[in-house]
């Protein structure tokens, strides 16, 4: 009796078992359903890129005078669009024009006591050699008062008879001096005037420069974007009195990483987006690879590439913000179909293309994929229909 109850008990649950598998089978066949889509083969672009981050960037010129002095006039505004020599402001040189006009006074008198002077020199010399004698007496009078002191140890210390040493020392300079005046004056008594002009001549030239100094003008094209300094106000050399601003030659700067940085060379191909006009891809050119690393506290590796794009958005501004794409493979204007497509058998590939009784499998030879979608170089035409089949 026990053995019928086990083997009834195995059979219901044998059942049950058989109509769980039977119930999952039938579930299983009404979940997996095959869709089929269309596609028509067309005409477009199998790019192969990386992505990065840039800026906007354009040069900023800081002005700044080469002579210290008050600031006399501004003449430009911020915003201000400048040429190379435009006047951007100016200093004071009142007082450097009287100097100057005090120097060429100078000169002037000088330049005519030359024109005045004969070559008949007796006075001048003889004023040159009553100087040499007056200066022989007080030489040899010295000479003879440090002869005394010598002899007299116990009258006058160590450093007073230095000291005479010393006053002798400067008789004698000043006779020798005097004697190369005699000598001057022997060969042209305007000598030293003619010296005394050139020292004027000199400085007046360092003067002009002064002057010329105390202009600032714009060194290029550009708008004025700070101006610091204002009339009655002092600036130095060093002090940055205003800042242009170079929007005429923008270019993009990207920090790209050491990983990519490989696949960047002078002469690329990029496209940039910007984040105020997102969508509209701007064609540009990578223009230079700094070989500099730049390395950050978490150690990380980037390189600065810059870049000058074709066109520009009219609101250009430096420190906009782009999304850039380094082109490392393109095919512009070519057949293309999605990868999904595409089955292989045997080391062919084929495509199912759909035709007025149905359909039909044809071999195709592919080029260039992105990993998405992949060029077609032989095997179909624009306007093919394709159909694409997946499971669900």
């Amino acid at each position: 009796m026990l053995n019928k109850k086990l083997l009834g008990g195995a059979i219901v649950g044998t059942a049950i078992v058989v109509a769980s598998i039977l119930f999952l089978n039938q579930n299983t066949d009404a979940v997996q359903t095959e869709t089929v889509k269309e596609y028509t083969v067309n005409q477009s672009d199998i790019v192969i890129d990386f992505i990065s981050d840039g800026i906007l960037t354009m040069e900023d010129y800081e002005l700044s005078f080469k002579t210290s002095g008050v600031v006399d006039t501004v003449n430009v505004e911020v915003g201000a669009v400048v040429n190379p020599g435009d006047l951007i402001a100016t200093l004071d040189t009142s007082e450097l024009e009287l100097r100057r006009r005090q120097i060429e006074i100078g000169m002037k008198a000088l330049s005519e006591k030359i024109a005045l002077t004969t070559k008949d020199y007796t006075y001048d010399k003889a004023v040159q050699t009553a100087a040499i004698g007056s200066l022989e007496k007080d030489i040899a009078y010295e000479k003879e008062t440090l002869m005394i002191m010598e002899n007299n140890p116990s009258v006058y210390s160590v450093l007073e008879i230095a000291e005479q040493k010393d006053k002798i020392d400067d008789l004698e300079e000043k006779l020798a001096l005097e004697t190369l005046k005699l000598s001057n004056v022997v060969v042209n008594s305007s000598y030293l005037d003619s010296l005394s002009i050139e020292d004027l001549e000199i400085s007046l030239a360092l003067m002009d420069l002064d002057i010329a100094a105390a202009t600032l003008t714009s060194p290029i094209k550009g708008v004025v974007v700070k101006i610091v300094g204002s009339p009655q106000t002092f600036v130095g050399t060093t002090t940055t009195f205003g800042i242009i601003q170079d929007q005429d030659h923008p270019y993009i700067v990207s920090m790209v990483s050491e990983l990519d940085i490989h696949q960047v060379y002078v002469g690329q191909k990029i496209y940039a987006e910007f984040e105020s006009d997102f969508g509209m891809p701007y064609p540009g050119t990578v223009t230079n690879i700094s070989p500099i690393p730049n390395i950050d506290n978490n150690g990380i590796v980037t390189y600065q590439v810059e870049m000058t794009l074709e066109s520009y958005p009219e609101t250009t501004r430096s420190g906009l913000s782009t999304l850039l794409s380094f082109i490392i493979k393109e095919k512009i204007d070519v057949l293309v179909i999605p990868n999904a497509a595409v089955s292989i058998a045997d080391g062919k590939q084929s495509v199912e293309v759909k035709t007025e009784t149905g359909s039909e499998k044809r071999s195709i030879v592919t080029g260039l994929t992105d990993g998405v979608n992949v060029e077609v170089i032989d095997g179909l035409s624009a306007g093919d229909v394709i159909l694409i089949k997946s499971s669900n």
